[in-house]
């Protein structure tokens, strides 16, 4: 997201953090990808149960930094152990004052497809 393209969508303020957020993503995709490769072939991306995809046509495969389910999370509720760079993210965007819920990884083989939904399930 260029700075030009955020003000015709955003106030300053807003602005001003998307901008800042997409930075730090930038600096941290090279170490984010390395770590991805590693928890995938480590079997740590879950196949994903909800019914908002097509598996017939390919997986949707996640792991999540701050789940809940994680038993590996630390003091602040992230898979540090496991997942060293997103946690590193995660919260260098809080600091950033970019808040956040989730955080992690989510693949779709090739020809898998989501369905239109909101969230991460239909529930909403």
């Amino acid at each position: 997201l260029s700075a030009q393209g955020a003000e015709l969508l955003w106030p300053d303020s807003v602005q001003e953090r998307l901008v800042r957020a997409a930075g730090i993503v930038r600096e941290a995709h090279k170490s984010l990808l390395v770590e991805y490769n590693t928890l995938r072939h480590s079997g740590r991306l879950l196949r994903e149960p909800e019914c908002i995809h097509s598996p017939d046509r390919g997986d949707w495969r996640h792991f999540e930094a701050n789940g809940i389910w994680e038993p590996e999370r630390d003091d602040q509720g992230c898979a540090s152990k496991v997942a060293p760079e997103v946690c590193v993210l995660l919260r260098r965007l809080r600091d950033a004052g970019f808040p956040w819920i989730r955080g992690g990884f989510s693949e779709l083989s090739p020809g898998a497809t989501l369905r239109p939904h909101c969230g991460t399930t239909n529930g909403q």
